[in-house]
């Protein structure tokens, strides 16, 4: 192309000799500007493409990630259900003077009120975010108001585990040092016996009152909380790679 148009212009300028030169020159130099120009557009559009097309495998990346963070809230969701809370019952029958509740199986409700007690399920995936902070790609994040939401989100995380960290209890700790759990007595009576013979009878009713409101705000505000903010994330991210058009409303972070 860029010939062509030398060819053109060589015959234009050789009809005026005394010009000749000088519009040669002045057209070499036309050229080349005209074809660094095309040469920078062209490169700048392949920049744009190769970065929406890293933005897209960021997007589907993260959405990789709140599968695991799911599966994680679920996590603790099955051990709040199925073990803790069950667990937690039984232990406040026996705690109303009601042996007859239970004859058996006590030290498996002593271990499984005291699941999440140490810590809760926190096997979750930051790859996709860490990389991309680390790598200062969270710019290819075209649309803002994303960017703002995903920096929320695992922001979010952090703080609710450490929120619900301060108001652990003692609970699990004082029945892993009450209660021998290797010991073949599995009753009501073996279970009054280690409370009156390590006189901790107020100590462990204060302790679990305070482990059920631990596991009230688990279940009711840190993982209701968690689950909120991902499946905002989650649908947010899902619009935006679809291009559909959307109005999500924020989750309420008050708590």
């Amino acid at each position: 192309m860029i010939n062509f148009f030398r060819k053109i212009r060589k015959k234009l300028a050789d009809d005026n000799k005394p010009l000749k030169y000088a519009r040669y020159a002045i057209g070499e130099i036309l050229l080349v500007v005209v074809g660094i120009l095309i040469a920078l557009q062209i490169n700048t559009w392949n920049q744009v493409q190769s970065n929406k097309q890293l933005e897209r495998n960021y997007l589907k990346n993260f959405l990789l990630d709140l599968k695991t963070d799911s599966l994680c809230i679920a996590r603790n969701y099955e051990t709040l259900d199925n073990e803790k809370k069950v667990g937690l019952k039984l232990i406040n029958k026996l705690l109303d003077s009601h042996p007859s509740c239970c004859q058996d199986s006590i030290k498996t409700s002593i271990a499984s009120s005291s699941f999440l007690g140490w810590a809760i399920h926190t096997v979750r995936s930051k790859a996709t975010f860490n990389e991309i902070v680390s790598s200062g790609n969270l710019r290819l994040i075209s649309n803002s108001n994303l960017r703002v939401a995903i920096m929320k989100y695992y922001a979010y995380w952090d703080h609710a585990y450490e929120r619900q960290e301060q108001r652990k209890s003692n609970y699990a700790n004082l029945t892993y040092k009450l209660f021998d759990l290797e010991t073949k007595e599995d009753n009501a009576e073996w279970f009054y016996k280690m409370l009156r013979q390590n006189n901790a009878e107020l100590e462990f009713k204060k302790e679990f009152r305070h482990e059920v409101r631990y596991t009230e705000f688990l279940e009711n505000v840190t993982l209701r909380h968690l689950t909120l903010q991902l499946n905002y994330l989650k649908e947010f991210i899902e619009m935006e790679l679809s291009g559909s058009s959307y109005n999500l409303e924020t989750p309420n972070e008050d708590w």
